[in-house]
């Protein structure tokens, strides 16, 4: 309004204003809603300037949607109310999911969850609404999401890596023991430590009990004990040798945790931790020092969860509304209407007068009621909360449910809503010329699903044994075997057998070595200058592969003059050498069809809008074999490509680096 008035001083009869009054993007019921509510809510006439006045719109669109309010009455406390009200709305999507019609074009189709979204005022219930679409079996992802350290993959992942670097963390034991890799319920528990006297629980005292347990009264707890003690220790014999982020991705896949986490979000957020791990394993920092940042990091409720591309995932949306302005979907619903405005200003207050800053100062929460300057400022932000909610409701293209819960008296979104349609919420809601459909729902319809008992697939629990008869799991949902994939796993890894038949156990032994040379190299860890160092740090590479000293320097030989080697072509800078968005080892897991590829790719090099991916090949080739070996390694590089595509999100081109020869062939 002060630009019109301004541009018109200015520009006299040159000066045209065009008022938008088409809505392109809502059938009628919802237009028709829309003006209705806003009409009243923000009438024409008004003599602030800083109020908006509403401009009816008029729909282009054809067809039947429509327009529900969902009351649902408290459940009591203000946190169960909102439980109660999640899971309506869960079992609300749950009931229109392929079987609502949505226009898609000229044409009908059933709803599919891709269609549909949820916003919110803001996070405050985010993990509520989560919880009780993971209930429903609702697949969905967080749109700029945060609470990343508090997810319960994350928390589990933690307590896990705290256990391999401090096998006496009994705390860390203790959640690993009740988490979905070994699903122990606290009566198994009790009985482990039952006979321990209080001044005996020294720090790894629970690992003592494990490897000691034995009981003729619970022969089948005796023997899943036996399973989860052997498992434990494997894990940290294997610690000694194995980078931790490499061990956390293993041990997920082989205790089947990935049938828990494979839900897109969850998915992402662990390959995200593993990545922090890694990178701070590629500083140098000890196990101590990765705990001991984990742990400040964990302070941080606002870290961001893991980015999920979410374009063609047929998922439910989750954001606030601030993140909706410009999108829209075929389906929204729009919970907590009666959440209050954050209108609560502090002891200070300013405000614009013209080009003059007007400041105000109270310090008693009563007086600044009456003080005009602070009652502007709840205006103000009131007038704010209309403008949200009239951008929440024009996200809807087909279909909009909104929902509240109704206590003694309406507060909110809700209020205003109830306000502007006159509706009473004495018995049955009377619909009669509404734009909208009301039903009422009490709490009791909202009961949450019991989960049913289960062992992770894969886990030592597996073999026909149950820790006791009443199995529990914690921290993470029974997904149900619907959504459960059923895929197989399979190992994207070189021919070592191949290899050793044609070029002899040196050339296994040197590929390894290679690899962990050029891994270092990359991640900085590893530097040509001073050539001692090097050559130090060469051979106890091949000794830890057992091999005797006279071995290791003749090998050690051999990976120097191809390293020089490499350093005089160029290949070595242009490809191996640390460089910014470059990536060596990086870890994948590609879902293709029914099987799901697991491996590491050697060199992933990010530059613009390509992904360029390289395979190191070690050992020795003549020009004669290239054609045949490109041929036998297609496919493993066709993994890799795609995998580096999913992950970038840019075109990847892939290529077969045979260092020894120095051939490049793509």
């Amino acid at each position: 309004k002060n630009a019109r008035k301004r541009l018109s001083e200015w520009l006299g009869a040159e000066y045209h204003f065009i008022e938008v009054k088409e809505n392109y993007r809502s059938l009628p019921a919802i237009v028709d809603f829309v003006n209705a509510l806003f009409g009243t809510l923000m009438p024409r006439g008004l003599y602030e300037d800083w109020k908006v006045e509403y401009v009816p719109f008029a729909s282009t669109r054809k067809g039947e949607g429509k327009v529900e309010l969902i009351l649902c009455e408290s459940a009591g406390s203000i946190k169960e109310s909102r439980k109660s009200e999640a899971a309506i709305c869960a079992q609300k999507i749950a009931s229109l999911w392929n079987t609502f019609e949505i226009h898609d074009g000229p044409a009908m189709r059933k709803c599919r969850f891709g269609d549909m979204a949820i916003l919110l005022r803001n996070r405050t219930y985010l993990s509520t609404f989560e919880d009780a679409l993971r209930r429903e079996g609702i697949p969905f992802v967080v749109v700029k999401g945060i609470g990343f350290y508090h997810t319960p993959e994350i928390c589990i992942l933690r307590d896990l890596l705290f256990f391999l670097i401090d096998p006496l963390s009994d705390c860390s034991l203790f959640n690993l023991l009740r988490s979905p890799l070994f699903s122990l319920d606290y009566d198994a528990l009790l009985e482990i430590i039952k006979d321990t006297p209080p001044d005996a629980m020294s720090p790894g005292y629970l690992q003592e009990l494990l490897a000691s347990y034995r009981s003729l009264l619970e022969p089948a707890l005796a023997e899943a004990i036996r399973a989860v003690n052997a498992t434990c220790t494997g894990w940290r014999e294997r610690v000694k040798e194995t980078p931790y982020a490499v061990l956390l991705e293993e041990i997920l896949t082989e205790t089947g945790a990935w049938r828990f986490f494979h839900e897109k979000q969850r998915y992402v957020n662990i390959k995200k931790f593993i990545k922090i791990v890694e990178s701070f394993e590629a500083k140098g920092l000890t196990g101590l020092e990765i705990r001991e940042q984990l742990i400040k990091a964990s302070a941080k409720a606002d870290e961001a969860k893991a980015n999920v591309n979410t374009e063609g995932m047929d998922a439910v949306r989750i954001m606030t509304t601030h993140a909706s302005k410009g999108l829209q979907f075929p389906m929204v619903f729009l919970p907590c209407l009666d959440e209050g405005a954050p209108a609560r200003s502090g002891s200070i207050v300013m405000d614009e007068e013209g080009e003059r800053i007007i400041m105000g100062y109270e310090e008693d929460a009563d007086n600044r009621k009456k003080v005009p300057l602070f009652r502007k400022y709840k205006e103000k932000a009131e007038d704010e909360e209309k403008r949200l909610f009239y951008v929440a409701a024009t996200r809807a293209m087909d279909y909009l449910c909104m929902t509240g819960v109704v206590g003694k008296k309406p507060t909110g979104k809700l209020a205003s809503l109830i306000d502007a349609f006159q509706l009473t919420l004495d018995g049955t809601p009377d619909c009669t010329g509404l734009p909208f459909t009301v039903e009422r729902i009490g709490p009791k319809a909202a009961t949450r699903k019991e989960q049913g008992p289960f062992v992770a697939k894969g886990s030592a629990l597996r073999a026909g044994t149950t820790p006791s008869a009443r199995q529990e799991v914690v921290f993470v949902e029974d997904i149900g075997k619907e959504c459960a994939p059923a895929k197989r796993w399979r190992e994207v890894t070189e021919e070592v057998d191949e290899i050793r038949k044609k070029h002899g156990d040196d050339w296994v032994v040197l590929g390894r070595a290679f690899h962990r040379v050029f891994e270092e190299i990359s991640k900085g860890n590893i530097t040509l200058e001073p050539a001692a160092a090097l050559k130090e740090r060469v051979m106890s590479i091949l000794m830890g592969e057992a091999l005797t000293g006279s071995t290791a320097e003749r090998m050690s030989g051999t990976v120097l003059s191809d390293l020089k080697r490499l350093e005089e072509s160029g290949y070595l800078r242009e490809i191996i050498l640390p460089r910014d968005d470059a990536f060596a080892e990086l870890p994948f897991i590609l879902e293709l069809g029914k099987s799901i590829y697991k491996g590491r790719i050697d060199r992933v090099i990010v530059k613009g809008d390509a992904v360029y991916v390289y395979d190191y090949k070690t050992f020795p080739v003549s020009d004669d074999e290239l054609p045949e070996l490109s041929e036998r390694y297609a496919f493993q590089l066709d993994i890799y490509t795609k995998a580096a595509e999913r992950i970038f999100s840019k075109r990847a081109k892939g290529y077969l680096f045979f260092t020894h020869n120095l051939k490049l062939t793509a």
